[in-house]
């Protein structure tokens, strides 16, 4: 089976070579293309050699796993923009084709390379690889609305990504749960818990109408009347919502579960896997520079989800339910993406952006979550709880 997925591999490797040159000879082409096929064509002279020495190896794995996801994906949408350019096809036709490259484009890849990798760094590095190269390298869209919206929500995406998600921990040995099995918590770690989750929504509701709250009352509590007024619930912002409340945290299991294995002797490993993880979940909103945000607005929004990170990450060490953060993490973006513009609440400056020149909310949304994931992963009770959900986990 291996052998047949490794040829497929270096076809993938070879059609990618070939639709470079063509693009050369058509001058069809930009100067990043140069370093595409430089990589590609480097990859597939180690993958056809199989060289014996060590460091070659590792080298030649690192390469593949920090590139190949982007060239696979980059060279695909250009073919697919290539084809409907040709007018030969029927944008329908093309529009399914664009589908099924989308969705098992990674598979080749992640069954030849992501199998052989047991370095905890590098299975770091090949997970956020993997996610950013969805996030960076879109599909073109092609006017059906049917396709364009499976390609524009990425629910194509989501398929794929949740498929390869479990073939890759099952070759890693990790046990993917979604609903992990307390078997026992006493009164005091399940009412902790239970705040904890409160706060959480909370947290949501003041994140998105802290700032538009006329007093104090309004701004904390009483959003009642800004929901009403500013929120427009619709199917787009649900599909929209969809995408990085699943994917995101399909990877914070991947980095929990790699950084809890990794650091599995060690007296603090809540605290590296909590921290460790929410600082690959903060720093993984770079390529929003590529959407024309400011470096001061990237800058606060890495700190923010920063904090953020660490309180989704308690979640999950204290209750072992993936499906309840992507839930909390799908309400949180489905009110964001679900507020419109041009109501008279949204307009407004709220009594919050008179502190510190509108900063106070973003301070508090840093400090408070923080200031609770500390507080949990401190207390004796919940301490106790994660440590055994951890044992579990990992054994």
């Amino acid at each position: 089976m291996l052998s047949k997925v490794k040829i497929i591999f270096n076809l993938q490797l070879i059609l990618n070579i070939i639709f470079f040159i063509y693009l050369v000879l058509s001058k069809n082409y930009i100067k990043i293309n140069y370093i595409v096929f430089s990589i590609a064509l480097l990859i597939l002279i180690v993958s056809l050699f199989n060289p014996k020495i060590k460091i070659f190896k590792l080298s030649s794995n690192f390469l593949e796993i920090a590139t190949l996801p982007f060239i696979f994906r980059y060279l695909a949408s250009n073919f697919i923009q290539y084809l409907s350019l040709l007018n030969m096809i029927s944008l329908p036709l093309i529009g399914c084709f664009s589908c099924l490259i989308s969705f098992f484009i990674n598979f080749p890849l992640v069954m030849v390379n992501y199998r052989k990798i047991d370095n905890w760094f590098l299975r770091l590095i090949s997970v956020q690889a993997l996610m950013i190269s969805y996030e960076l390298l879109a599909f073109p869209l092609i006017g059906n609305s049917i396709i364009d919206a499976l390609l524009r929500y990425r629910i194509i995406d989501i398929i794929s990504f949740f498929i390869i998600a479990i073939l890759i921990l099952k070759k890693w040995k990790i046990n993917f749960r979604w609903n992990f099995t307390i078997v026992h918590m006493t009164i005091t770690q399940a009412l902790t818990v239970l705040l904890l989750l409160i706060f959480s929504i909370w947290l949501i509701g003041f994140n998105q109408f802290g700032n538009m709250g006329s007093n104090l009352s309004e701004a904390f509590f009483y959003w009642k009347d800004i929901i009403q007024s500013s929120l427009n619930i619709n199917t787009t912002a649900f599909l929209k919502a969809i995408t990085p409340s699943f994917m995101e945290e399909i990877e914070r299991f991947f980095n929990i579960s790699i950084l809890l294995l990794a650091t599995y002797k060690m007296k603090y490993k809540r605290w590296t896997a909590t921290l460790g993880s929410a600082f690959i979940f903060s720093v993984g909103h770079w390529p929003n520079l590529l959407n024309h945000i400011s470096l001061n607005d990237l800058s606060t929004q890495i700190i923010t989800t920063f904090s953020m990170g660490c309180l989704f990450a308690v979640i999950y060490l204290c209750t072992g339910k993936l499906w309840l953060i992507i839930a909390i993490h799908f309400l949180n973006d489905l009110i964001g993406f679900s507020i419109t513009s041009t109501s008279p609440y949204s307009l407004r400056l709220g009594i919050l952006t008179s502190y510190y020149n509108g900063m106070l909310t973003s301070v508090l949304i840093f400090v408070l979550p923080l200031l609770a994931s500390v507080l949990i992963l401190s207390f004796k009770e919940t301490r106790q709880l994660i440590n055994n959900n951890i044992q579990k986990a990992i054994n």
